[in-house]
């Protein structure tokens, strides 16, 4: 598999040239920076090759008989991320990855990013369950989201109305509360028994002296991914509150 992550690395090169050549002829001076929004969205190419490499990494070391949850602990990553990494390594080859590098939504010019790749891996079962070439389906999807400008968001319903009447998509069906109150209600309740299990699963670390060192590895990152993410939802409800009641 080492000929297959060299060949992701080569093709991913004309990718960055591209948008270096994008930065000098999109109204920038000669000698000047790039603008906030060509470093964005180049941030936003990168991050998309990086979990692409990230997946390649994932491929081999499983092709070796080694499993993704040892190499999650072993590298500090919660297990769901590298399942993602690994299913976008195994469903696009390195010319997938330059083409959906290279599109462009429209109007706004914005890159598709991370969060439009998770929901496309999501078509592959989908489109197998009804009879649909699952690459072509995926590229369809990726075409339409840059023509219409779809956030992920607005990609994942319509993945769900194309797959609907019952077919699974990814996981359990998630559906959202309708009642706001019901739907913190809900997340607290959670909330409480993820404490319960934490402290369950540090307690049987405990009482084994720390001899299962995978397992401390993995519980770390799972933690270290929860305060991310509390951190950024504690700044999303911050803005919203200062709104003062108008849409965020």
């Amino acid at each position: 598999m080492a000929h297959v992550a060299q060949a992701a690395m080569r093709n991913s090169k004309p990718i960055k040239a591209n948008v270096s050549k994008a930065q000098k002829t999109k109204g920038h001076s000669k000698g000047s920076l790039p603008s906030p929004t060509t470093r964005a969205h180049n941030k936003i190419i990168s991050t998309l090759l990086e979990h692409y490499k990230l997946g390649q990494q994932i491929l081999m070391y499983c092709n070796k008989g080694r499993t993704l949850a040892e190499f999650a602990a072993e590298n500090g990553l919660v297990e769901r991320t590298a399942r993602m990494r690994l299913a976008f390594a195994k469903q696009y080859n390195a010319a997938d990855v330059e083409r959906l590098c290279k599109l462009r939504r429209k109007p706004s010019g914005r890159p598709l990013q991370s969060g439009h790749v998770t929901y496309l891996l999501t078509i592959q079962a989908a489109a197998k369950a009804n009879n649909k070439d699952p690459k072509l389906a995926r590229e369809e999807f990726e075409q339409k989201a840059a023509t219409k400008d779809w956030s992920p968001a607005q990609l994942h319903a319509e993945i769900r109305k194309e797959y609907g009447g019952g077919k699974k998509v990814h996981g359990r069906t998630y559906k959202p509360e309708k009642l706001p109150v019901v739907a913190v209600s809900k997340a607290i309740e959670l909330a409480g028994n993820w404490q319960k299990r934490s402290e369950a699963a540090f307690q049987l670390l405990q009482d084994l002296n720390g001899k299962h060192e995978k397992a401390i590895t993995a519980f770390a990152a799972m933690l270290k991914s929860s305060k991310q993410w509390c951190t950024e939802i504690e700044k999303r409800v911050s803005r919203l509150r200062r709104t003062k009641g108008t849409k965020a």
